[in-house]
């Protein structure tokens, strides 16, 4: 007698039927869908907590402090991320002292004030911020907002050069050929 053919189906290795293929499909979602949930658990708690942190957190870790106060700015809450990056600044982060020059130099949330900017620039290339060094070289080296100080602008230039920027370089090169008298 011959088996009826569900009792054959039985006795035949699972991935002969497919189901394997379609347990390991439906696996593979799963476990795609939970590392999504996971990764956006992750990212919000990450978040979250930027959000909650206070000055001893900022402080323990500068660059969760510069996440939130970049945050806040592009939300144009001015005095939060003042708060964030004065209290960084404290301890010479070149980063915070150069967002709050930027503050500084159009006046976001704060009355414009070339001065402090210059001075808070100044303290960010002097903490090695290559973007504070560039921003100096271009301000000293066109005479708008600063006056003009072809030898500060190399100082600087030269500065964020050493540190791989490529358009200080270039600069740095521009105010070099245009300095040289034709022979």
């Amino acid at each position: 007698a011959r088996p009826r053919q569900h009792e054959q189906r039985r006795h035949q290795p699972l991935g002969a039927l497919g189901v394997d293929h379609q347990i390991n499909e439906q696996a593979m979602k799963i476990s795609t869908a939970l590392r999504i949930i996971l990764g956006c658990v992750v990212l919000f708690a990450h978040s979250a907590f930027a959000q909650d942190s206070d000055r001893q957190d900022w402080l323990r870790n500068p660059a969760m402090g510069n996440y939130k106060a970049y945050a806040e700015f592009k939300m144009t809450h001015y005095g939060k991320a003042r708060e964030v990056w004065e209290t960084l600044a404290e301890v010479g982060n070149g980063d915070a002292l150069f967002n709050l020059g930027i503050m500084a130099e159009d006046g976001l949330g704060e009355a414009r004030d070339l001065t402090k900017a210059e001075a808070l620039y100044t303290s960010a290339a002097n903490s090695h911020n290559f973007k504070a060094q560039y921003r100096l070289g271009l301000l000293y080296s066109t005479g708008g907002l600063l006056k003009k100080d072809v030898q500060k602008a190399r100082v600087f230039l030269t500065l964020a050069s050493q540190h791989g920027d490529k358009d200080a370089r270039a600069m740095l090169l521009q105010l070099t050929d245009a300095t040289q008298t034709p022979t």
